[in-house]
């Protein structure tokens, strides 16, 4: 049940934010979705339907669902596709984890970034883009599952992924909050509130480009940042080992981080809806980008991680914080250094 409209209707839905809403609100139960509780059980139950409803192919076989065992543990990864014009190609990834990390309702970790997945699959029609579109909700991101072999997206590259590879991976983890500083609580300044971070630009050369010629909607701003300032810290891991084109966005943490009072009444809608409309045009973006394997490790970013922060921030709110203009890396390193001691934790997600 795809959408016929267009990615410029999106961005001009009133209603966007309001789905956003529901979705998070039937995700974040109260009592969590530990993998082997019995929350667990019923988020599987509404993953697959969400999926089902949206129209989607099975990834494998008749199923949404891939399980897997580690141990004695069953653990479930759901992947559906979007058929592209051309399967020889590599597809496309969009991807969250549905798991959550302790017995609550775990809202902006990780349902804001399942809701955000499935409205991107909802605009995406069959045959619309180049690339088949593979939408992935992982298990067993949490501990204490994370980086280890039971960890949903280190099982779906090793075992149940087709043998195409990648074309490019848009993963997300914490993006459905305001960032907010200790320093200036309350009055923390509108353009630090809607940031967001885009790390990974460094795995391709054509991604800097991908994410400058991708215009953000007024409400949110995107700041690029090297991956190696908060390591692979979510389910981009073990795509990026593989020399696969990644962006990993995030809101960083926040006060309700791991917490029971990480609730739905306290994320910004409007907010996550700006950043499903823009991680839509990102997907359009990278589909009509040529994307060469580049077994580089790291390209040089300096120039456009201090270029994307000055837009960001204008003068006076850096000179809140005590900082100028960037230019460098050093002054990159500077600014990170500020945000993750101005943030309520050290880093940015599990």
């Amino acid at each position: 049940m795809h959408s016929a409209t267009t990615t410029v209707a999106v961005t001009e839905s009133a209603g966007l934010p309001a789905e956003l809403e529901q979705l998070v609100r039937g995700l974040a139960l109260a009592d969590g979705r530990r993998v082997g509780h019995p929350g667990h059980q019923v988020a599987e139950a509404w993953v697959a339907e969400q999926l089902r409803q949206r129209g989607l192919e099975p990834y494998q076989g008749e199923h949404y669902a891939l399980p897997y065992v580690g141990g004695r543990t069953r653990f479930t990864n759901f992947v559906g596709l979007i058929p592209g014009r051309d399967q020889s190609l590599s597809p496309l990834l969009i991807g969250a984890h549905y798991d959550s990390v302790i017995d609550a309702p775990c809202a902006d970790d990780n349902a804001a970034s399942v809701a955000l997945t499935l409205q991107v699959a909802s605009r995406i029609r069959p045959g619309q883009l180049r690339h088949d579109v593979v939408v992935a909700l992982f298990d067993a991101e949490e501990p204490p599952y994370f980086l280890t072999d039971s960890m949903g997206s280190i099982r779906f590259y090793k075992d149940q992924r087709d043998r195409r590879g990648f074309h490019a991976v848009i993963i997300s983890d914490l993006i459905g909050h305001d960032v907010g500083l200790r320093t200036l609580g309350d009055d923390t300044p509108e353009a630090i509130r809607r940031l967001v971070c885009v790390l990974g630009a460094e795995s391709h050369p054509a991604l800097p480009g991908v994410i400058e010629t991708t215009p953000t909607p007024a409400s949110v701003s995107a700041i690029a940042l090297l991956n190696s300032y908060a390591p692979d810290l979510s389910d981009h891991h073990i795509f990026r080992l593989h020399h696969h084109p990644y962006l990993f966005l995030s809101c960083g943490h926040w006060p309700h981080y791991h917490r029971a009072t990480d609730t739905p009444d306290r994320l910004n809608y409007v907010k996550l809806a700006a950043l499903t409309t823009w991680t839509t045009d990102l997907l359009h973006k990278l589909d009509g980008t040529e994307l060469p394997r580049c077994l580089s490790p790291d390209h040089k970013t300096d120039a456009f991680e201090a270029a994307s922060i000055a837009r960001a921030l204008p003068p006076e709110v850096l000179a809140l914080l005590g900082l100028a203009t960037p230019r460098t890396r050093a002054d990159v390193d500077r600014f990170v250094g500020h945000l993750f001691r101005e943030t309520f934790e050290l880093g940015f997600v599990d």
